[in-house]
């Protein structure tokens, strides 16, 4: 499996609502944060999901936000002031 590919693994337990702590598939820390920023009419837009430990992560382009995980509007300018600099996987 391909790093890319472990990290998109991750998704449904990250985001679960019980907020599962899972290890990060880079460092092993189980420090991992999303977000969904969206389009609050349709909710698509895109994911990011990084590791707080080692800044390395994911984002993925065209993806519909579930109702019941947080998310932030594409319109709001301040959608990704507490999203770290890190290191994509692509």
């Amino acid at each position: 499996m391909q790093r890319r590919d472990k990290w998109i693994a991750l998704i449904p337990s990250i985001t679960a609502p019980e907020g599962e702590h899972v290890p990060c598939p880079h460092c092993g820390k189980a420090q991992l944060d999303y977000r969904y920023i969206i389009d609050p009419k349709t909710r698509l837009g895109y994911f990011l999901l990084w590791c707080n430990a080692c800044l390395h992560g994911i984002s993925v382009s065209r993806v519909k936000a579930p109702a019941d995980v947080k998310a932030r509007s594409m319109d709001d300018p301040r959608a990704l002031a507490d999203v770290p600099e890190y290191t994509r996987y692509t």
